[in-house]
């Protein structure tokens, strides 16, 4: 079997630099083990899979070289910048299925992807 893995790097400056990740935009008949086998294989600190979704426009799965995640910042926005750059997406904000949860994602016309935190915790500290 053949899988489309594309590598890209996210908040590079001049076109250098930034954090690698891997990305399967299809990922839909890809099981666990492969899933981890293709992120063993390309050695990058994440790699993501996107994959169709009922809930939300996408379900976006995060391998380690070891392990499951439930997210990722930087693949996040590889994948979206991917997709846009391949005319998949337009310019708008779409929801994806994250083991941390529901996530939003928005694009603008520029091509810029802005994560959106959906709730807030505050956390407090007795001393």
């Amino acid at each position: 079997m053949k899988i489309n893995v594309h590598c890209l790097n996210s908040f590079t400056y001049q076109n250098s630099g930034g954090n690698p990740a891997g990305v399967v935009l299809d990922a839909d008949n890809l099981n666990c083990k492969q899933m981890q086998n293709i992120a063993i294989t390309l050695g990058f600190s994440e790699t993501a899979f996107v994959s169709n979704n009922k809930i939300c426009d996408f379900k976006v799965r995060f391998f380690t070289p070891v392990e499951e995640v439930d997210f990722c910042g930087h693949a996040t926005l590889a994948v979206f910048s991917l997709m846009y750059q391949h005319k998949l997406i337009e310019a708008n904000t779409y929801s994806q299925q994250t083991k941390a949860g529901r996530l939003k994602v928005s694009i603008n016309t520029g091509g810029f992807v802005h994560l959106e935190r959906t709730t807030q915790v505050d956390h407090w500290l007795e001393i």
